[in-house]
């Protein structure tokens, strides 16, 4: 759902991109 509102900033988008699916790495090791 995040990329959704990265797509906006079509400059940074691959940055942005990255960054989230850095996050959501994070998100997924805490959870185990």
């Amino acid at each position: 759902g995040y990329f959704c509102l990265d797509s906006r900033y079509a400059t940074a988008t691959n940055l942005v991109f990255n960054r989230t699916v850095g996050l959501r790495d994070t998100w997924a090791k805490a959870g185990e």
